[in-house]
């Protein structure tokens, strides 16, 4: 018995490493885990920053009804449902313009930066979509996160609402000249791009209105 014992361990040996190094990749990845973004994914990040940014009805409200424009004098309400009318801050509102951008927006236009050349279409939208969403935070706060936004840093520093609006200039004229090399029958995103069907002649036409807004 000694003697088969001598000769089988060897081959069990041999089959047991052998099986383990087999598929071994596949077999020990997780098919559910979380993995980088790739350009396919693009379109839909572009469709999440639009939505959180000027489509989210439940944060508008919040954000602008019942505060900026209580405060403005745009309108004000007939019940005492809402404090904010009478200028009592709601902790809970606060944040939202931060989410919003900081979280929700920022991360899927920087993904689109990082993953398309700086003179594409899908870039130039990207570009526009962040000084929109920038504009609101800075016409609410002053000084801002902006120039590291979304930077893995322990400490981001705020930034002046004049640099913050150069800025948005520098990158609104570098987003029209680059669209305007499509061509005005261009598309960008196509059906992802919820607020214009990816036409690239109304993109133009929002971005040079958004800076004769910055400008007034």
């Amino acid at each position: 018995m000694k003697k088969y014992i001598k000769y089988l361990l060897p081959v069990i040996l041999v089959i047991l490493v052998t099986s383990c190094t087999k598929r071994f990749d596949k077999i020990n990845s997780n098919p559910g885990a979380i993995t980088e973004a790739g350009k396919q994914e693009l379109p839909f990040m572009f469709s999440a920053a639009e939505s959180w940014a000027c489509i989210n009805r439940s944060y508008y409200q919040t954000v602008q009804n019942l505060y900026a424009d209580f405060y403005a004098q745009y309108f004000a309400q007939s019940t005492n449902d809402f404090t904010t009318d009478r200028y009592v801050m709601h902790d809970g509102w606060l944040p939202r313009m931060g989410i919003i951008t900081y979280v929700n927006v920022v991360p899927q236009l920087q993904a689109i930066f990082e993953n398309t050349d700086s003179t594409s279409g899908q870039y130039a939208l990207a570009d526009i979509m962040w000084v929109y969403a920038f504009d609101h935070m800075t016409d609410y706060f002053g000084p801002i996160q902006y120039f590291d936004a979304g930077k893995a840093q322990s400490t981001i520093p705020y930034d002046a609402q004049d640099k913050i609006y150069a800025d948005f200039f520098k990158r609104l004229d570098q987003a029209v000249a680059n669209l305007q090399k499509l061509g005005s029958g261009a598309n960008v995103f196509g059906s992802y791009d919820l607020i214009y069907g990816g036409s690239v002649s109304k993109w133009i036409l929002f971005a040079n209105t958004l800076r004769l807004r910055l400008a007034l």
